[in-house]
């Protein structure tokens, strides 16, 4: 499963464009709530499916500023992802890739204070299995990310791992 989905949390920038058209003004007031994750954040897994594996993800705003691009790297596996606002649907968008084969793409509202909640399917890499996913994110200052990643097993959300994350 991916890591922070934004967390990541990785690259189907059309996704983005076509969820409907992005202004053409630097980073709409939907994206504005983005910009803490510009930067580099180290981050940490902690059960129960990924406890110990540590990543880095980078996150940069493109040179039109209408969507931030962000890479993740760990031991394990690699992510590439987009940070888009939807123009039409209101929503954040994230759709992502990793270097397993896996697939995906959440959306959110946005911020409710410091807590933001994405919800979309992910496929597995090597099964090609679709899940709902969701993650819910924690902002703790614009320097700490808390990233609760689920799935939905028997009609619940079930924790998939928790990933801690500090702005460098």
């Amino acid at each position: 499963m991916r890591n922070l989905a934004f967390c990541a949390v990785v690259s189907l920038a059309l996704l983005v464009a076509s969820s409907s058209a992005v202004s053409s003004a630097p980073m709409s007031s939907g994206m504005d709530s983005m910009l803490f994750m510009v930067g580099t954040w180290r981050c940490e897994s902690q059960g129960p499916a990924m406890k110990g594996v540590t990543s880095t993800y980078t996150f940069t705003r493109d040179a039109d500023q209408h969507v931030i691009s962000y890479e993740g790297k760990s031991k394990e596996v690699d992510y590439l992802g987009y940070l888009g606002y939807s123009q039409k649907s209101k929503m954040l968008m994230n759709p992502s890739v990793d270097s397993a084969g896996g697939y995906g793409t959440e959306s959110s509202p946005g911020w409710d204070g410091n807590k933001s909640v994405w919800t979309g399917t992910y496929a597995n890499g090597p099964s090609g299995k679709p899940m709902q996913v969701r993650d819910r994110y924690t902002n703790v200052g614009g320097t700490k990310l808390i990233d609760e990643s689920q799935t939905m097993k028997d009609g619940a959300w079930s924790t998939f791992v928790t990933f801690v994350c500090t702005k460098s």
